[in-house]
């Protein structure tokens, strides 16, 4: 029986999440307390849009001018460009601006271009996005309290500096800093190919152009192309061809 026994125990609901580097980000909104200035008179509370690295712990935040489908479209792309790295999939609820179980048309070809994916969490499930709660409740109890602001860019300028801070303290789940050099550097793209157009036979040393591309698999790639290639031509915009 002491042997049997174990086998047949309910599963324990309580479990920790190990995260592989680049594996995932979550993402959420947070609602702080606080009136900011927006001009002509009027005040308001407009959202801020907050991504944690799940393997570094990195968080960073902006606030957005609403909720809406292009102002979250905007908020993840410099959040993202900060970072200088794409996680394989972001983690968020399902917001109305985002979609609700799939993207909208515009996220998913914000998906398509980052090669990455969205998950949506199920609903009534904040657990699922635990480390961007917890980043939320820090910026709520550790960040907003006796900070005055003049408008959103002087609470995002405020921001930013205090995330450059908090960053550098060391995070006891990794025992490390979450930025690191190792740490940060391991969530970027690790294989990046180099490769010439066989059409024009441009390559790095003799090339003009470079078009850089992600594939589905993380790998960036580099090709070269000369001024006058064909298979460059058709992607030219068309300011470049006044």
């Amino acid at each position: 029986m002491r042997e049997l026994r174990p086998a047949y125990l309910p599963v324990d609901p309580v479990s920790r999440t190990v995260y592989e580097p680049g594996e995932l980000a979550q993402c959420d909104l947070w609602f702080p307390e606080a009136d900011i200035p927006l001009g002509y008179g009027q005040s308001g509370r407009p959202p801020v849009l907050v991504i944690v690295s799940g393997y570094s712990r990195m968080i960073t935040a902006r606030m957005l001018p609403s909720r809406q489908t292009n102002d979250l479209i905007d908020g993840h792309w410099r959040l993202l460009t900060g970072w200088g790295a794409v996680p394989t999939a972001l983690v968020r609820d399902n917001e109305p601006g985002v979609g609700r179980g799939r993207p909208t048309s515009e996220f998913a070809a914000l998906a398509g271009l980052l090669a990455t994916r969205i998950h949506f969490c199920r609903l009534r499930d904040p657990e699922a996005k635990g480390l961007v709660e917890r980043a939320n409740g820090y910026l709520e109890t550790s960040f907003l309290p006796g900070r005055t602001f003049v408008g959103p860019g002087d609470f995002n300028a405020q921001l930013a500096a205090w995330l450059q801070n908090a960053n550098r303290c060391r995070h006891g789940t990794i025992d490390a800093r979450p930025d690191w050099c190792p740490v940060a550097h391991a969530e970027q793209p690790s294989t990046r190919r180099r490769s010439g157009c066989e059409d024009c036979q441009a390559g790095p040393d003799s090339g003009d152009i470079r078009i850089t591309s992600i594939g589905r698999d993380r790998t960036v790639t580099e090709t070269w192309h000369t001024d006058q290639c064909s298979t460059y031509w058709p992607l030219r915009r068309p300011a470049d061809l006044d």
